[in-house]
């Protein structure tokens, strides 16, 4: 028998795709949602490249078109980043670009992510390659800026107090808001390790937001700590973050940045940390809206099997208070979120274990993940359908990486080695209908 707690860094690297939502009741399911469309290398026969695989996709703000970030790996050790275009309706090809190259260090680094997102105004396509951001023209793929990670200290160790190298900064994460079009990335050194060397210092982050429009910078950031999750409001007042944190002050564990002042504005309380700090990990967060932000449970358990988190909380950003808590049958955390824009819903990705199970050493024999949709208006949860076959590689952000379109009428996660498209009955949308209760 065993004992498994998951920290959320590890859970990135499992299964994915989260958010939970309200009501005390059971899920409802729908009727089966069949994959209707799906995007891989082999859609893209003109790019000559032998090892091509996607890495990350965003829908445009109108949900009629796909843009999917690609990963060539060369022979030599090197890398190429590609984003291709589709129109979903027809799976039509709008429009393919190489992005970057990406040297033999850069390309064998497996802490550097990818991660692809639209503007609000669909004028512009955000891909992180892994060590920088680029910024594309989305009408004609031209590259418009390239925003790198910043400088940061050489940081002393406890071993050889005369001596300091200098660190290998890496960017982790962003977000995007709506109006103003700014983009927050956060970028730290607590890549560079050395095995057996304490630092006499905590890694250090640094949070920069970004005009959109002409790449000026509008803040910086400074603290000591690493950043987990990172999420702003579409009126981008704030910049939320959840990790590690050396001088947290007020026991809660969501920090929020004030955008317009410059200054750290506050702290809030999930109240899903397992930990008795929040320095030692973050949770999964989202804006709904510019005064509710989601806080979704990781996959930690306790002694007993039971999962510590089973409820996705919706705090109030003025008051700081939960005011709402988000249920559904059967709901195995998985630690993060996927949010439609323009419509009332969120979407998770469950992987539920019995406490029988989670002690196993054995794991469990028969459960599979499975797509569960959360309705905002009502708190209504419906499962949808079959269960989900296997998530993309390993060193992606997390196994499915799902994002629900802005208007919520389809949800993309990746299986395999390409990105499957699932429709989201239109029932879930309409308020006035409901699903068959779930078996």
């Amino acid at each position: 028998m065993k004992h498994r707690l998951i920290s959320c860094s590890l859970l990135l690297l499992e299964v994915v795709a989260v958010i939970m939502f309200p009501v005390a009741l059971s899920g409802r399911s729908v009727a089966d949602s069949p994959i209707i469309l799906s995007f891989s290398a082999s859609d893209l026969p003109m790019i000559r490249e032998p090892h091509l695989f996607p890495v990350s996709f965003d829908w445009a703000p109108d949900s009629k078109r796909i843009a999917v970030e690609f990963r060539a790996r060369h022979e030599t050790g090197t890398a190429a980043i590609w984003v291709a275009i589709w129109q979903t309706a027809n799976k039509r090809l709008i429009n393919q670009c190489h992005v970057d190259e990406l040297s033999n260090s850069e390309a064998e680094n497996l802490e550097l992510r990818s991660e692809l997102r639209y503007s609000s105004d669909g004028k512009t396509l955000v891909v992180l390659t892994g060590p920088r951001i680029v910024l594309l023209s989305a009408s004609d793929c031209t590259n418009r800026a390239v925003l790198s990670a910043p400088r940061i200290a050489p940081r002393r160790n406890d071993h050889v107090e005369s001596s300091s190298v200098a660190p290998s900064v890496t960017i982790r994460m962003f977000d995007i808001s709506a109006n103003p079009g700014y983009i927050a990335f956060v970028s730290d050194d607590a890549s560079y390790k050395w095995p057996d060397i304490k630092w006499s210092t905590s890694p250090h982050s640094i949070v920069q937001v970004v005009d959109l429009n002409n790449a000026a910078l509008i803040r910086e950031f400074s603290f000591a700590g690493t950043v987990s999750f990172l999420a702003m409001p579409p009126a981008a007042r704030y910049v939320a973050l959840t990790g590690r944190f050396a001088d947290a002050q007020s026991g809660g564990d969501i920090v929020l940045l004030d955008v317009q002042q410059g200054t750290r504005a506050k702290e809030l309380r999930s109240t899903l940390s397992s930990w008795p700090s929040p320095t030692l990990g973050g949770v999964p967060i989202a804006f709904s809206s510019d005064s509710e932000l989601i806080a979704a449970p990781t996959r930690d358990t306790s002694s007993s099997g039971r999962y510590i988190g089973r409820t996705l909380k919706i705090i109030d950003v003025p008051s700081g208070k939960v005011v709402r808590e988000l249920r559904a049958h059967h709901f195995g955390p998985l630690g993060t979120l996927a949010v439609a824009s323009h419509a009332p819903i969120v979407a998770s990705i469950s992987f539920w274990e019995s406490p029988r199970q989670v002690l196993s050493d054995y794991g469990p024999a028969k459960t599979r993940s499975e797509l569960i949709v959360f309705r905002l208006t009502d708190g209504k949860s419906y499962h949808l359908g079959r269960p989900l076959l296997a998530g993309a590689f390993s060193f992606t952000l997390d196994q499915f990486a799902m994002r629900l379109s802005p208007d919520g009428s389809v949800a993309g996660l990746f299986q395999g080695n390409q990105v499957s498209v699932y429709e989201i009955p239109p029932a879930i949308l309409d308020v006035g209908k409901n699903g068959s209760p779930s078996k």
